[in-house]
């Protein structure tokens, strides 16, 4: 592997990982409105 492959692979990593967390916190927040309004 050269150093391209590497810093794309990190990126895609750091990509998908804020992805993720983006992603549970707008869950959290949409369950916390859902069961605020219940």
């Amino acid at each position: 592997m050269n150093g391209l492959m590497i810093v794309g692979l990190v990126l895609t990593l750091a990509y998908f990982w804020l992805l993720f967390r983006y992603s549970w916190k707008m869950g959290e927040i949409i369950t916390d409105y859902i069961y605020g309004e219940g």
